[in-house]
């Protein structure tokens, strides 16, 4: 009778090595995979921020300081206060936003951020008038507005914002 040392296959603890280290490959590729998922969806996001930015920026620009009051409601008697928007604050100030709103710019502005496209998504629409050379001017009479508009939403877990920056000024007071 003839024995022989070396069988051939592969003995388990071979076998259980194998599968180990194809197990580490494999979680390693899968977690690459959710990571990229992810970060497609929130470059998605950003973008469609960006595209409402852009579109509130739009309708912005042929605005006067005037007009600005008029289509969100802004007098001299409208105080100016600190607000909170995103999570910055902007001193002397008025906030308007598109929570609740149905109507008029912002009604207009809330249907670009639906729940189903952004969780959570407003509009908020900062308006800061300022005139350099009369600290108590009121809003029909300050020389500059800031406004700053800030769009919001709820993404995997945190607040997310896209912060977009305009000026009007007040024609012959300059």
């Amino acid at each position: 009778m003839h024995h022989r040392n070396s069988e051939r296959g592969f003995s388990l603890v071979e076998t259980l090595i194998a599968m180990a280290i194809l197990g580490t490959v494999l979680i390693s590729i899968l977690t690459l995979f959710v990571l990229g998922r992810k970060n497609v969806y929130s470059g998605k996001q950003m973008s469609q921020a960006v595209a409402v930015g852009t579109r509130v920026l739009e309708d912005l620009s042929p605005m006067t300081i005037q007009s600005v009051m008029t289509n969100f409601g802004f007098t001299d008697a409208t105080a100016l206060t600190t607000n909170g928007v995103g999570g910055v604050s902007y001193p002397n100030s008025a906030v308007v936003t598109t929570v609740g709103a149905t109507t008029g710019y912002l009604g207009r502005w809330a249907q670009l951020v639906p729940t189903s496209v952004m969780t959570n998504g407003k509009v908020s629409l900062v308006a800061i008038p300022t005139d350099p050379t009369n600290a108590g001017a009121k809003w029909s009479t300050a020389q500059y507005m800031q406004i700053i508009v800030v769009v919001e939403w709820f993404e995997t877990g945190r607040d997310r914002t896209a912060v977009f920056r305009t000026a009007k000024v007040q024609r012959g007071l300059e």
